[in-house]
């Protein structure tokens, strides 16, 4: 497949076709042939690394993540705000581009899950587009304390301040855990998570022991 797509996007491709195998074919010519072969020219799926992993939880679970996001937003107060956070590691990821491949084949690639260059823990609000972008690094336990006292000091007059968040590990470690026991400010956070598990963690009783 590699050899097809140098062939197809450059003419040294199509010169070492000319030159391995006696036959010369024009950029036209090549596409043609492609064709007769019954190969298509497509993106492949990113897949997740993990294969427990089922991106989303399905259409149900998005149409009822979608519906009660809604709702937060139609009943949401002028002292309240919505971010959503995550970590991002961009030179990492990988950046799928088109193959030609056997029409009935799929095609998958994996992300990348370097952490060595860039790591970003970051929040944005989608009502305003205000942002807190923190370079750190590792997105970790402290990165998410840190990134969770920088958003307090952005909004210091909102209560409650909903954050939005995934299952990451770090998200609710007992660091972090600890950390909003401790800090009296933190009670104006509350937590809802993209997929299940650490609401419970997160936005629990806040009296109990930091010691979990």
């Amino acid at each position: 497949v590699g050899i097809v797509n140098e062939a197809v996007e450059d003419g040294v491709g199509i010169g070492w076709i000319a030159g391995t195998h006696g036959v010369a074919y024009s950029h036209a010519g090549l596409l043609a042939l492609l064709h007769r072969l019954k190969l298509v020219y497509r993106k492949p799926d990113l897949v997740s690394a993990n294969p427990r992993i089922k991106s989303g939880g399905g259409p149900a679970r998005q149409e009822a993540f979608i519906a009660d996001y809604e709702r937060l937003l139609t009943g949401l107060g002028s002292g309240e705000a919505v971010v959503f956070a995550d970590a991002v590691h961009p030179t990492h990821q990988a950046r799928a581009v088109g193959c030609w491949a056997p029409a009935e084949e799929k095609i998958a690639i994996a992300p990348a899950s370097g952490r060595d260059r860039l790591n970003i823990h970051g929040a944005v609000n989608l009502g305003t587009g205000q942002t807190q972008m923190l370079e750190v690094a590792a997105a970790d336990a402290q990165s998410t304390i840190a990134l969770l006292i920088a958003i307090l000091a952005a909004y210091p007059s909102k209560r409650p301040i909903h954050v939005f968040l995934d299952n990451a590990r770090y998200h609710h470690a007992c660091l972090v855990r600890q950390w909003l026991v401790r800090d009296t400010l933190a009670a104006r956070l509350t937590f809802a998570c993209l997929n299940s598990g650490c609401e419970a963690s997160l936005s629990g009783d806040r009296r109990e022991s930091a010691t979990v």
